[in-house]
């Protein structure tokens, strides 16, 4: 810059204070997405934190971890035999009547309803005096092969269910337990 016109000079140092290359724009724009990336990180941690804290109680408590509405369409499997019956009598899902009614089934004590025994089992009216209260992992046991389930709970050879059908993928059973939490009364909120 020796031998330039003082002003020319001046402008031309001036100009280089405020312009800067290629190289230094784009490390600057790096550094500004590098911070909104870990911004929008920090945003979604928080946000699945939160999400865990309201839907980790429903799983942890039995609620239902499957997706409803894929069980909606697995359960036309099971509607042959069992229906879906609100207690005014409202029909949610026809179905058979070879099966108990599934409303409200989310810990319902097994065989509990009136005249359970004599139409759908005595090993499953067995069970519910033993303690089996209806949750996701006893449904997805039990659907997967009821007799060998009930043999197993009772630790009773002779157990039998009239329940013939076997619903073995595991997540099948869970769909389908999500779907009758779906239609069924809202489970009691955890006591505090």
């Amino acid at each position: 810059m020796a031998g330039m016109d003082p002003l020319v000079r001046t402008n031309v140092t001036h100009f280089n204070r405020f312009v800067v290359s290629p190289i230094q724009v784009g490390q600057q724009m790096n550094t500004a997405a590098f911070q909104g990336q870990e911004l929008t990180m920090k945003i979604f941690h928080t946000a699945a934190l939160g999400f865990a804290l309201v839907a980790g109680p429903a799983g942890a408590d039995g609620h239902a971890t499957g997706d409803a509405a894929a069980g909606e369409a697995i359960f036309g499997k099971c509607k042959s035999c069992h229906t879906v019956t609100d207690g005014e009598g409202e029909v949610i899902v026809k179905g058979g009547r070879t099966g108990p009614n599934l409303y409200g089934v989310f810990e319902r004590v097994a065989g509990s309803e009136e005249d359970f025994g004599k139409k759908f089992g005595k090993s499953l009216v067995a069970a519910g005096e033993a303690g089996l209260a209806w949750n996701e992992e006893a449904f997805v046991d039990y659907v997967a092969d009821p007799r060998k389930y009930l043999k197993s709970y009772l630790d009773a050879s002779k157990a039998k269910s009239k329940m013939s059908f076997k619903l073995k993928k595991e997540e099948d059973a869970r769909n389908v337990w999500a779907y009758l939490v779906s239609v069924g009364p809202a489970p009691d909120a955890p006591s505090e």
